[in-house]
Order: structure tokens, then C-alpha cells, then sequence
């Protein structure tokens, strides 16, 4: 029992760190795309992908505002978000 649990704890961990992961390798992107525009707005998954980095994936973007946005990441079923730009990367939901 107690090998099952750690190896469910291991991998909450880890799919938790992916997630994290998804979204901090995105972050520049979304920095290119608003020095680029001087918006968030229109910033889309397959913008980013195309005009700035294929590696930016696993994420969705929930919503963009002229100065903000909110992304998420979701790996084995848990959500991680960030509220940008300043927000750190939380499971605290943002819109």
C-alpha cells in the first residue's frame, strides 16, 4: 500500500512540475507577443506557436485583456494558472 501511495505522490509531483513547466516556457512568448502588438490582446495558442515558439504547448489561454492575460496548464487532470504578467504560477483559478 505504502509503495502505491509514494508512486501516486510521485506522480502528482511530477505532473504538477510539467504543468509549471508548460507555462514558464511560455512566458517569453507572451512578453514577445506584447512588446510586438503593446497588447495581450489577440494572443492565441497557434499565434504564439507560429510567430514566436512551436516549444510554447500544453497550455490554453483562458483570457486576454490589453495588459493581462490568464493561462493554464493541465497535466494528469490538476490545472496550474498564471495571471499575467505579474502573477506567479498557482492552481488558484484566474478569468
Amino acid at each position: 500500500q505504502l509503495d502505491r501511495l509514494a508512486v501516486a505522490q510521485g506522480l502528482v509531483r511530477a505532473n504538477d512540475a510539467a504543468a509549471k513547466s508548460n507555462i514558464d516556457v511560455a512566458v517569453p512568448a507572451f512578453q514577445a507577443y506584447f512588446l510586438d502588438n503593446g497588447t495581450y490582446a489577440g494572443m492565441t495558442l497557434a499565434r504564439l506557436q507560429s510567430r514566436y515558439s512551436r516549444g510554447v504547448r500544453n497550455i490554453t489561454v483562458v483570457s486576454v485583456r490589453a495588459t493581462t492575460y490568464c493561462v493554464r496548464s493541465n497535466v494528469g487532470g490538476r490545472n496550474w494558472y498564471k495571471a499575467g504578467p505579474a502573477g506567479r504560477i498557482t492552481t488558484t483559478r484566474c478569468r
